[in-house]
């Protein structure tokens, strides 16, 4: 019996321990939730931003000090206030201006005997590119010295002609009118005189008409039978030679040069892009033998949705720039919207003319195209590289001494440089403008100071 009660005393002392344990635990229990929650819920129901503010700053801060933040090349600005224009953004491509490319070429056959132009080389317009020699250019300074040479005899002739036969002419009716002239002259002072008769008068006025009417005759004819032959072959023969002219012209050849050499030369100043010639290569009309542009202006071609199309007007300001230097931009006005959209793709072309300092922008090459829209308003500005796009939402991170804060932000109006926060930052506060997507990754990888995963 004594080991029955002291079995007894022992499940009764071990029960006792238990419950006491059990007791202790709800107390902690219900200490730990009742009291910070009502906390919490009290601070929530003063100040419900404090609250949201607090919960962002435990789940979405990131520890970076300053070497890490030197190794990810880690940049801040302020947030700031000030104007912002609305733009409408795409990718679009640079072209080389319809005047600014030439593609060389010869409109003859021949050989090529000299060749001054390589690929990159900047040239001028009028610059001799290659000399070819052909034998039809060759042919057609023949026939045109021959040419030349008959039209210089066939003037040589009408002069000579014109010296003789005109001149003869007219000296005789001189001579015949001038003796009319005295012998009507003379019978006058007879008549006066009483010595001659009135019909003797009569008779000399009568020869003197007759000789002023042949010598104005005379004079007022050009040219004789003889005359006319010699100032045709002249003219037949200038023909021929204008003939030739042009037809050296036509092939790029200068009528004064010789033999069959015939320089081409470049239309327009630019850059030599593609040679396809050699010395001593055989070149056939028509063939394609260099290719030169001008990138010194060039066109912006961007394909808008058709719906976005409807923003865009002539005259908006364009600012280009190339995804790998954001930094560099360049900027024009839109010369035309397109009338037409594409059947299949359901875009309208709009192009804007720009100018291309230092040929940066290459014809083909894709860019960033910003066409401004609408008029600038106010608002809080951080730069527009600020933005993180976080699976949906978009995310700036905010930096304080080492720690980087993540906060989902609202933006309205964003262009190439700015971007407009309406609500997730405060005026001031430092936001990371380059290093936010290494932070990013940084977060997703578990790195130091995280204490809540996003996913």
């Amino acid at each position: 019996m004594q080991d029955d009660l002291t079995s007894n005393n022992t499940r009764f002392s071990v029960r006792a321990i238990l419950i006491t344990v059990m007791a202790l635990l709800l107390v902690a229990l219900a200490a730990y939730l009742l009291w910070p929650r009502q906390e919490k819920t009290t601070a929530a129901s003063e100040n419900p931003a404090e609250e949201m503010h607090d919960e962002h700053s435990q789940e979405g801060m990131i520890e970076i000090d300053d070497e890490t933040a030197e190794l990810i090349g880690l940049k801040t600005e302020k947030a700031v206030r000030g104007e912002i224009e609305e733009t409408l953004s795409t990718m679009a491509k640079a072209l080389v201006a319809p005047a600014g490319e030439a593609v060389v070429g010869s409109k003859t056959d021949g050989r090529a005997t000299s060749v001054f132009a390589e690929p990159g080389q900047n040239i001028k317009a009028g610059q001799t590119l290659i000399i070819i020699d052909s034998l039809q250019v060759a042919d057609l300074r023949g026939q045109l010295i021959e040419a030349a040479a008959r039209l210089k005899l066939a003037e040589q002739n009408r002069a000579r002609v014109e010296k003789i036969e005109n001149r003869a002419a007219m000296i005789q009716s001189k001579n015949r009118l001038d003796l009319a002239q005295a012998g009507l002259d003379r019978k006058r002072r007879l008549a006066e005189l009483g010595a001659a008769s009135g019909r003797e008068v009569a008779e000399a006025e009568v020869e003197y008409k007759n000789a002023k009417a042949e010598y104005e005759y005379l004079s007022g004819i050009q040219f004789t039978r003889e005359q006319q032959q010699a100032e045709s072959e002249v003219e037949q023969t200038r023909a021929v030679v204008a003939r030739l002219t042009t037809s050296l012209a036509a092939l790029g050849a200068d009528p004064k040069g010789k033999g069959g050499a015939l320089n081409i030369t470049s239309p327009i100043s630019g850059t030599v892009i593609d040679r396809h010639i050699s010395i001593g290569q055989a070149v056939t009309a028509g063939a394609e033998l260099m290719t030169i542009m001008n990138l010194s202006n060039v066109i912006i071609e961007a394909q808008l949705p058709e719906s976005q199309a409807l923003r865009v007007e002539k005259g908006q300001r364009l600012i280009a720039r190339l995804p790998g230097l954001p930094d560099r931009s360049f900027e024009g006005r839109v010369e035309s919207v397109g009338d037409r959209v594409d059947r299949e793709k359901r875009t309208v072309p709009v192009r804007a003319r720009i100018t291309n300092a230092g040929a940066i922008l290459k014809h083909e090459m894709a860019i960033e195209a910003s066409i401004v829209t609408g008029a600038g308003k106010e608002g809080l500005l951080v730069p527009a590289s600020a933005i993180v796009d976080d699976e949906g939402l978009k995310v700036i991170y905010v930096r304080e001494g080492e720690r980087c804060e993540r906060r989902v932000v609202t933006v309205g109006i964003i262009n190439h440089q700015w971007a407009e926060i309406l609500s997730g930052i405060e005026e001031g506060e430092e936001v990371v403008t380059a290093g936010a997507y290494q932070i990013k990754n940084f977060k997703k990888g578990g790195g130091e100071g995280e204490h809540h995963d996003d996913h």
